[in-house]
């Protein structure tokens, strides 16, 4: 590799981050505090062929005297995109103090230029020039998103206990936002199956919370310890009532209604689900429970029943025997094609235990496939009019499959 080039490479990270400051110092003069990506671009005359991407653009500048640079903002709100280009001539370069300078003034003017286009109601979207061959770009400002691709923002992953050893203590909640022209500030958290043994973190974990994203709801996944690791019962139980606590009290930050918070769980975290919506502390029960292919009593099946020293919970900790006027309003769903957790031994006795003391439910039953079918069947659906009734989310959510 030339030296030039090399040096080259040095400078356009410092410009990329010195650029992308004085584009946000200039949309927080402008009162414009949405500002999340930047697009930069350069020319310049005599480049060479043997190299691409903007590191050749800047290599080309050495004695040159003078390139062209173009700020592009997009602003983007519910309805339709603009976009805006302000160009600016920077001489001497690679310095960057030149270049800082210059986008400093390039950016007051077409990041105000697209505030008042959006008429105060967008989003200034900044993102960087997705042409760099090289990468740098991309790394330079720790974003790997192409410039006019609508991504969704990546999760957050909360710690449940920050203070133990996460080698010991592998329990985690992650958070998906849903968009924000669907944001109902409902929330609800998914505990995927696994028999206790491990987490389904795809199908019955992230494949959910993007359904329930559409909705407008905030999903949150509890990873979950498990008993494989050492944790026996009611270890799950804990982390989900930290889960549920955790939300709560975070529900300022993180944008989530707290008298809306339920629980959504498939096979033995539809049992953990189910056990959380009958706590005693009111604080840890959800406002809804939505149990998929749940096991309820803990005895069945005959031929599978969860032993107690192997960690799993005891025939006592069976949700219906807990269930009370109290417990939130649920949303049943099996397949009659289930072996496994069967609605005979599941959810018809937990239904008529709810329904008993007058807790609403509605009971999904129909052929969906064997157990673990996930979002197939057609429950979704179903489940997502049932949401939009209670004001929970968007009734018109398209089909959920899985991918």
């Amino acid at each position: 590799q030339a030296p030039w080039l090399k040096a080259s490479d040095r400078c356009h990270r410092t410009i990329a981050v010195d650029m992308r400051s004085s584009v946000r110092a200039a949309a927080c003069a402008l009162g414009r505090r949405d500002v999340v990506r930047a697009h930069v671009s350069t020319t310049a005359a005599g480049a060479s062929t043997r190299y691409s991407g903007l590191a050749q653009r800047l290599a080309a500048t050495h004695g040159e005297g003078g390139a062209q640079g173009t700020l592009s903002v997009t602003t983007r709100d519910s309805t339709r995109p603009w976009n805006l280009e302000g160009d600016v001539s920077i001489a001497q370069l690679p310095r960057a103090a030149a270049w800082q300078a210059a986008f400093a003034a390039s950016a007051t003017a077409v990041v105000s230029a697209a505030a008042a286009a959006a008429a105060g109601g967008g989003t200034l979207v900044l993102c960087e020039d997705p042409a760099s061959s090289n990468g740098t770009s991309s790394r330079a400002t720790g974003t790997a998103r192409a410039c006019g691709t609508d991504l969704p923002p990546r999760p957050a992953h909360h710690v449940l206990r920050p203070d133990v050893d996460p080698r010991v203590d592998q329990s985690v909640l992650i958070r998906f936002d849903p968009p924000e022209h669907l944001r109902t500030g409902a929330a609800v958290v998914i505990f995927p199956g696994g028999n206790y043994e491990n987490v389904c973190m795809d199908k019955e974990g992230h494949h959910v919370a993007v359904w329930l994203n559409g909705l407008g709801i905030t999903a949150f996944v509890l990873r979950y310890r498990c008993t494989t690791e050492g944790h026996y019962w009611p270890a799950q139980l804990e982390d989900a009532e930290l889960a549920l606590r955790l939300v709560r009290s975070n529900s300022t930050a993180w944008r989530v209604d707290r008298r809306r918070v339920g629980v959504l769980g498939f096979s033995a975290g539809g049992h953990l689900a189910a056990m959380i919506a009958n706590a005693e502390d009111q604080a840890a029960r959800p406002d809804l429970q939505i149990l998929v292919y749940p096991a309820i009593d803990t005895t069945k099946p005959d031929w599978w029943p969860w032993r107690t020293d192997q960690g799993f919970p005891p025939p006592e900790d069976s949700p219906h025997l807990f269930a009370g006027n109290s417990s939130p309003p649920a949303f049943l769903a099996v397949s009659t094609e289930d072996g496994l957790c069967t609605a005979e031994e599941n959810t018809e006795p937990y239904a008529a235990r709810l329904r008993a003391v007058g807790v609403s439910v509605q009971h999904f039953v129909k052929p969906m496939g064997k157990h673990g079918h996930g979002l197939n069947g057609g429950w979704p659906e179903a489940c997502a009019a049932w949401l939009g009734a209670r004001g929970w989310g968007a009734v018109a959510a398209g089909e959920a499959k899985e991918p």
